[in-house]
Formats: structure tokens, C-alpha cells, sequence
């Protein structure tokens, strides 16, 4: 018994040393960004960036199209904000219900950055908004009407 609690107090801290050691990096408003391992390093040695990023290839990877919406439960009028990257456009707005059903469709939004959808026509439920862009892309939001 004291032969086998010598040998655990001995090799104990050689099977720690050689643990992996996880490292994490945040941004500024504290999500995290990279997640990296380091596997019989130093204590003291952290890997920042891996596969070579620099901090500005982190910011750059950030920057995507912004879009509100408010208020969410809508009881009379929702109202749809959006700035968008890259020349990118709102083509339309299209509104469904849960069952899959058009309801409305707003072809070129007059303002380039806001529309007001009028809810208050619709029964209380769940409904999809689609913004779809220029470039093909498009973007589902989901809308409860109180």
C-alpha cells in the first residue's frame, strides 16, 4: 500500500504537466472567438491566434449585415431596421403565416434602411418575415403577434 501511494504522489505531477491546456480568446464585448489547445507546452505559453490570424483578420470576420426589429410580440406595427454590407439591397419583405400562407409582399421598400409592416389585420400567432437582398441572400425573422 505505501509503495503504491509513493508511486501516485510521484507520478502525479508528471501526468499533470502533460494534460492539454485549453486557452480561449474573447472580443471586446466578451464572446468567445478562438478556442485553442496546446498539448505539452509551458504553463506560461498561450496561443493567441491560431492558423497564423492577426487581430485584424478577426475584427474584419465580424463585420455582417445588422437588422432589428421591433417591437417583438408586435400588437399593431412592426418595425424593420436594417444596415447592410458589401452594396447589398432589400428587393423585398415578404410576410407569411405558420401555415406557410403569403400574406403581404413589399417590392422595393421605399427607405433604404426601415419599413413599418402593419400586424394589426392579422390574428394572434406566429409569422415569418423574409428580407430578401440584391445578392440572392435572405434572411428569416420570427414574428409573434400578440
Amino acid at each position: 500500500m505505501k509503495k503504491l501511494l509513493l508511486f501516485i504522489i510521484v507520478s502525479l505531477p508528471i501526468l499533470v504537466a502533460a494534460q492539454p491546456k485549453l486557452f480561449f480568446s474573447y472580443d471586446a464585448s466578451g464572446n468567445q472567438i478562438i478556442t485553442s489547445i496546446c498539448i505539452n507546452c509551458p504553463n506560461d505559453q498561450r496561443i493567441a491566434n491560431p492558423n497564423n490570424l492577426t487581430k485584424d483578420d478577426l475584427v474584419k470576420s465580424e463585420v455582417s449585415d445588422k437588422i432589428s426589429y421591433y417591437p417583438n410580440p408586435v400588437s399593431e406595427e412592426l418595425y424593420v431596421k436594417w444596415e447592410l454590407i458589401n452594396d447589398k439591397k432589400v428587393e423585398s419583405i415578404t410576410v407569411f403565416d405558420l401555415n406557410g400562407a403569403l400574406l403581404q409582399t413589399y417590392l422595393k421598400p421605399k427607405s433604404e434602411e426601415l419599413t413599418i409592416i402593419p400586424f394589426g389585420r392579422y390574428p394572434v400567432g406566429l409569422y415569418s418575415v423574409i428580407l430578401e437582398y440584391s445578392d440572392g441572400e435572405s434572411k428569416a425573422l420570427q414574428i409573434l403577434k400578440q
